[in-house]
C-alpha cells in the first residue's frame, strides 16, 4: 500500500481566531517533515451557539460528549448524493479536478476515519502531485470543496441514525456540553448537519480543517469547550489520567485512538463499516451496537463522569 506523509512539527497552540497553525500530528502512516500552509479562517470553527435551552455560556457544563458525523450521528451510505456522504465525495474529487488539474478519486484510499485534508494528501500523492504543490493549492482547494458541498446539498436529506436524535436531546437536558470531533471540513461538517436538521444541538468542535490528525483535532475541541464554554475536564485521581467527564463518540478506530491519546472516555458504536475487534485495539471505554439505549448510555455517562 501506498504511503502519505505528514508533519511531526509541534510550534504554535491553537488559536480560535487565528490562522492554521502548523501541528502536532499524530497520525498512523511515517511521518517526514512537509510544509503546512494555512487554512483560511473562514473555514476553521467552533460551533458557538446553541437554539435549545439558554444559551451555552450561562449554563455549568460539567460533562463534555463530542461526537463523530459520518457513520455516527448521519449513515455513512454513499450510494446518492441525498445521503450527504455522496455529495461530499463528489465535492473532494471536484477540488481536486479544479485544482490540481488530476483524475483522483476519494475511493481510490481506504479513508474511513481519515480527515479531509488526509484524504485529499493521500489522493493527489497517488497520482504523484509533490508535497509543494498540494500545499501551496491546499486552502484554494478547501474553499472550493465547500462551495461544490453547497450546491451537491441543496436538496439533501441524510439518514440520522436511530436514536441519535433522542440522545443528544437526554443528554442536552442534563446539562452536557455537546461537540463535534470530525475529519470534516468545518463548512462541509456545518452543511452536514444543517441538512440532516441537528445541527442546533451542538456549541463546540474540531475540524478536517483544523489538523490533519483527528487526534489533535478531539484535543482542540476540548481546548475550545475550556476556552469558550468554562468546561473542565476532571482529572483528579481518575484512572491512569483519564478525564472522568469527557467522552468522545465515534465508530472508526481513529476515534477511539483518539479518545484514548488525549485520555478521555472513547465509546465505539457499531453503525459504521467498523466490527469489534476493530475498536478493541484502541481500548474503548466500552463498545455498543448503536445509540439507541438513551437511558442506558445517559446513565452510563454521568454516573462514570461522577467516579
Amino acid at each position: 500500500m501506498e504511503l502519505c506523509f505528514w508533519s511531526t512539527n509541534d510550534t504554535n497552540e491553537f488559536a480560535f481566531d487565528q490562522n492554521y497553525p502548523n501541528g502536532s500530528l499524530n497520525f498512523f502512516w511515517i511521518p517526514i517533515l512537509i510544509s503546512i500552509h494555512k487554512v483560511p479562517s473562514s473555514l476553521q470553527g467552533s460551533f458557538s451557539s446553541s437554539t435549545h435551552g439558554r444559551d451555552p455560556m450561562e449554563r455549568t457544563h460539567k460533562v463534555l460528549v463530542t461526537f463523530d458525523i459520518d457513520g455516527t450521528l448521519l449513515g455513512s451510505a454513499a450510494c446518492s448524493l441525498a445521503s450527504g456522504n455522496r455529495a461530499h465525495k463528489l465535492a473532494l474529487e471536484q477540488a481536486i479536478a479544479s485544482i490540481w488539474v488530476v483524475d483522483g478519486h476519494v475511493d481510490d484510499v481506504p479513508h474511513a476515519g481519515m480527515t479531509d485534508q488526509a484524504i485529499l494528501h493521500c489522493v493527489l500523492t497517488r497520482q504523484g502531485v509533490s508535497d509543494a504543490e498540494i500545499w501551496e493549492k491546499m486552502p484554494r482547494a478547501l474553499e472550493l470543496a465547500v462551495q461544490v458541498l453547497d450546491r451537491f446539498m441543496s436538496d439533501a436529506k441524510p439518514e440520522v441514525l436511530p436514536g441519535v436524535t433522542e440522545l443528544l436531546g437526554a443528554l442536552h437536558r442534563r446539562g452536557a456540553l455537546l461537540g463535534i470531533v470530525t475529519g470534516n471540513l468545518a463548512g462541509i461538517a456545518d452543511k452536514k448537519l444543517q441538512a440532516a436538521g441537528i445541527r442546533e444541538w451542538f456549541t463546540v468542535g474540531g475540524f478536517g480543517s483544523d489538523a490533519l490528525s483527528r487526534n489533535e483535532i478531539l484535543g482542540m475541541a476540548i481546548r475550545r469547550s475550556q476556552e469558550h464554554h468554562g468546561f473542565h475536564p476532571d482529572r483528579d485521581g481518575a484512572l491512569q489520567g483519564r478525564a472522568r467527564n469527557v467522552f468522545h463518540i465515534g465508530d472508526a478506530p481513529a476515534d477511539m485512538e483518539a479518545a484514548r491519546e488525549n485520555g478521555v472516555s472513547g465509546i465505539g458504536v457499531l453503525t459504521g463499516t467498523f466490527a469489534t475487534e476493530d475498536l478493541e485495539p484502541y481500548q474503548p471505554t466500552w463498545i455498543v451496537k448503536d445509540l439507541t439505549e438513551t437511558e442506558l448510555m445517559v446513565d452510563r455517562i454521568f454516573k462514570a463522569s461522577s467516579n
